[in-house]
């Protein structure tokens, strides 16, 4: 019984781990969009997602759509025209 009780507490303890690191990880990947630092698609597949599903994800948790346009151009700097 000892074994079987040993087994059952590792396992759940494990689960309460990668439950909160995922928790943490959406946390993470929602401010960086928030902030304009990563895009859409950036953010779903960090989180190993569909782009539907980050794009639920960010309607269920009241965060517009960004212009991904304004977000790739903040990312890599414009080349000065001659």
């Amino acid at each position: 019984m000892c074994n079987s009780y040993a087994r059952f507490v590792g396992c759940t303890i494990r689960q309460l781990v990668a439950e909160g690191l995922r928790a943490k990880m959406q946390e993470t990947v929602l401010e960086q969009y928030r902030k304009s630092r990563i895009t859409l698609r950036q953010g779903a597949e960090m989180l190993g997602i569909t782009y539907l599903e980050m794009n639920q994800l960010l309607r269920d948790n009241h965060i517009p759509l960004a212009r991904e346009a304004s977000v790739a151009r903040r990312r890599k700097p414009s080349k000065a025209r001659r």
